[in-house]
């Protein structure tokens, strides 16, 4: 669970941001992520806003998700996991992805640009 202000939440939500460049037509489109310590159905969405920062987002400045999911996947403990973001990615822009977990597991740990597993997005394009 996330702990914020005291409070004990049963939503956790991990914020992931990409510029792409030089991208033509994109025909696919992969975020990968390294699954540290969960064990859970995780929902990936498109996040309402691309403003936010690293190092100034907190929970309550975070963007919400817009739409429905865009992939869903069973996540295990210390793997890599890949979401199919194709219909989220069209081309050059600022991209934000909401991980969202879908039960109270006790933690929702993935790895971030810090550790030597940094989040993709993959992107194969024409």
């Amino acid at each position: 669970m996330c702990t914020v202000g005291g409070i004990q939440l049963h939503i956790c939500n991990t914020h992931l941001k990409f510029v792409l460049s030089d991208v033509g037509t994109v025909t696919n489109a992969t975020l990968k992520v390294y699954s540290y310590d969960v064990a859970m159905g995780v929902d990936v969405y498109l996040s309402a806003s691309t403003t936010w920062s690293e190092g100034s987002i907190t929970w309550n400045t975070a963007p919400g998700t817009t739409g429905s999911s865009l992939d869903y996947e069973t996540v295990g403990s210390a793997e890599w996991v890949e979401f199919d973001v194709t219909s989220a990615v069209t081309g050059n822009g600022t991209y934000s992805f909401v991980l969202q977990g879908n039960t109270d597991a006790p933690s929702r740990d993935f790895r971030s640009s810090e550790s030597a597993y940094v989040p993709v997005l993959s992107v194969t394009h024409e």
